[in-house]
């Protein structure tokens, strides 16, 4: 069994001989506490370079295109529209985004609230308060 296996070649390590940082065990006490101190004043959030929401899954390109039509008009027609499509499309894969269990559902849900709000706000005149 073992014989049938590829050896795989390992990369050989640095020539200034720099293996990188020490375990705890290899550390003295001294070192050990002035690497705690260094990660308890690490900032403790992250900053992202896009603007995305954290948490969504973007679906692929055919599905995608389908649910941002779907969340234009059901934003532009109200939740009335929406269940309909859920009801005249129970068995049809390409809308399981409406389920709220599917992967893709916050994508929906994302793209249905940036299109409500938008609409909301150019229905409001800026005089208006």
């Amino acid at each position: 069994m073992l014989s049938s296996l590829p050896i795989l070649p390992r990369p050989a390590p640095p020539t200034d001989g720099n293996l990188g940082p020490l375990s705890e065990a290899q550390l003295t006490q001294e070192e050990v506490e002035e690497r705690s101190s260094i990660e308890e004043a690490a900032p403790t959030t992250v900053a992202t370079h896009t603007r995305r929401t954290i948490g969504i899954i973007y679906p692929p390109p055919t599905i995608r295109t389908i649910a941002d039509k779907t969340s234009q008009f059901a934003a532009k027609n109200g939740p009335e529209f929406e269940k309909r499509i859920i009801a005249n499309n129970a068995g049809n894969d390409k809308f399981n985004f409406l389920n709220p269990s599917d992967p893709y559902h916050a994508h929906y849900q994302h793209r249905l609230s940036e299109l409500r709000s938008e609409n909301q706000s150019s229905t409001q005149q800026p005089g208006d308060s």
